[in-house]
């Protein structure tokens, strides 16, 4: 092996972005024999994650079966996530990793289902995608109708994952490649003298342990950059209005939502997220604009709840985002780069494209500082895209409560209002570089929000409004039937993964590992 090359790599942290990490690298790496430890103790809170699309390209990277991560895990797909009540009492959308249509002509759809609006038709945008009529019907599949070739609105789907469940699984499977697990904790970093590049970290049962990389990928602001190497944090209290975090674990029917749930809430928001079996919910809410007792009667039922037993409640790590992401011979993954928000875009998908990124980059032991510089330059726009889309949820929404008044003040960066402006002035979407939404979704996200366009591309001056609207209501229809066709998701469920009873989320301050 060339000497320069990388032959160890540390870890910190042992939540999902740390575990898809160590698993991440021992399956690329496994050719060129580098040691990889992951250190830290299990972490006392488990959530069930609302996991995107690219997780499946994630599983096929590190050759993870699709059936055997759905039987280990007891994990649902989704279809993407249902929004409630975000700009006006009642409203109810999907919003899908699906395109919602697509007509013949070259125009984009949002502008055909803009003429009926504009001519004063109440439309339901997400109405014609047959992945928001599944998600509804609760029905999901993947076969034959789903693999049908030029398919122009295929089901695309992420999947419903109990974090403790899926991080014990990839442990094994990074275990099996060689990765080694050590539940110490880091009490001090040494540096080298000569670089200023991290040399070892020691830990509380009296060891030092030295690697050429570091990834810290613990669930808050990266320390090794920040007190180790200096890395400043750009202050994101303005950008994140919530301080408190309450979860609830209730059991469910047996009729698991393919998708997730975002609702906006008096003082806040709240997710929900489903396994067969089991459901989570959390209420992100400032505790200056309403009390904890509260925000547990609203996930335990209501005003009129009878018990709120369960119901665990976290102070939220101060959000920010790090000056840079990597420097000298570390580089910080998922929440560690950056804490700002829990709507479109988690911090285990950044986790999943930020290794990605790094492979792409793949330093030796001397750290070409040129790297860091790409990797944070592109990390940098990939950050920023994301910021929009959580800022985004503030700009729109409605705002019928002291809280929502406040978030509705927050700045936005100029790419975001000037997003905005042209999409709600043309229906054009301006796209910018290290986008993680597609157009499609962006799309359908502004509509659903209630953002439409003043006007209707000028190419369709003379169509006819009755062909179009004849050919949107069979569209409607279609995707209706088609999605009827599939089975219950629970069905499919058993039928592909042929799942042993799925076990509960471990509750708030247990250790307990699950098989």
């Amino acid at each position: 092996m060339d000497d320069r090359q990388l032959k160890s790599i540390a870890i910190i942290g042992t939540g999902v972005s740390a575990w898809l990490t160590a698993a991440g690298l021992a399956k690329r790496l496994e050719s060129h024999k580098v040691r990889i430890d992951i250190i830290g103790p299990a972490p006392e809170n488990r959530d069930l994650l609302a996991a995107a699309p690219a997780t499946s390209a994630y599983h096929r990277e590190v050759g993870i079966d699709q059936g055997e991560f759905l039987r280990e895990t007891g994990s649902a797909f989704t279809l993407g996530t249902r929004y409630l009540n975000w700009t006006h009492r009642g409203q109810d959308y999907i919003h899908t990793y699906s395109p919602a249509g697509r007509m013949r002509r070259a125009v984009g759809f949002h502008h055909y289902v803009n003429l009926l609006r504009l001519q004063g038709e109440d439309v339901s945008f997400d109405g014609y995608s047959r992945a928001a009529c599944a998600a509804r019907q609760r029905r999901f599949g993947i076969g034959a109708q789903e693999h049908r070739k030029h398919d122009p609105c295929p089901l695309i789907h992420g999947f419903q994952i109990d974090e403790r469940r899926y991080c014990n699984y990839l442990a094994r499977r990074a275990g099996t490649l060689g990765v080694v697990h050590t539940g110490a904790t880091v009490t001090d970093v040494v540096l080298r003298p000569e670089t200023g590049h991290i040399a070892s970290l020691r830990l509380d049962d009296g060891r030092a342990l030295e690697a050429d990389f570091f990834f810290d990928c613990g669930d808050g602001l990266s320390t090794l950059l920040r007190d180790t190497l200096g890395v400043g944090v750009a202050n994101g209290s303005e950008l994140f209005p919530a301080d408190r975090r309450a979860t609830l674990v209730m059991p469910m029917d047996d009729h698991t939502p393919p998708y997730s749930t975002l609702r906006r809430e008096s003082g806040g928001w709240s997710r929900t997220v489903s396994i067969p079996g089991w459901r989570w919910r959390a209420y992100y809410y400032s505790s200056d604009h309403i009390g904890d007792a509260e925000v547990a009667r609203t996930l335990a039922g209501g005003p009129c709840a009878a018990s709120t037993d369960g119901v665990t409640f976290t102070t939220l790590p101060q959000p920010g985002v790090l000056a840079a992401f990597w420097r000298g011979n570390c580089v910080a993954i998922g929440a560690a780069a950056g804490i700002f928000g829990d709507f479109s875009i988690s911090a285990q998908h950044l986790a999943q494209s930020s290794l990605l990124r790094w492979l792409d980059l793949y330093p030796d032991r001397s750290c070409d500082p040129v790297l860091a510089d790409e990797y944070n330059r592109l990390a940098g726009e990939e950050t920023a895209r994301i910021r929009d889309v959580h800022l985004l949820h503030f700009r729109l929404a409605d705002t019928d409560s002291a809280f929502w008044r406040q978030a509705a003040a927050i700045a936005c960066p100029e790419s975001l209002l000037y997003k905005i402006d042209v999409f709600e002035r043309t229906g054009v979407l301006p796209y910018y570089e290290s986008e993680t939404l597609t157009p499609e979704a962006w799309i359908a996200l502004l509509l659903g929000m209630g953002c439409w366009p003043d006007r209707c591309d000028a190419l369709l001056n003379g169509e006819d409004p009755d062909d179009i609207r004849e050919e949107l209501a069979k569209m409607a229809r279609t995707a209706a039937a088609e999605a009827s066709a599939l089975p219950l998701h629970d069905t499919f469920l058993r039928h592909l993964a042929a799942a042993e009873p799925a076990v509960p989320p471990s509750p708030a301050g247990s250790t307990e590992a699950r098989p």
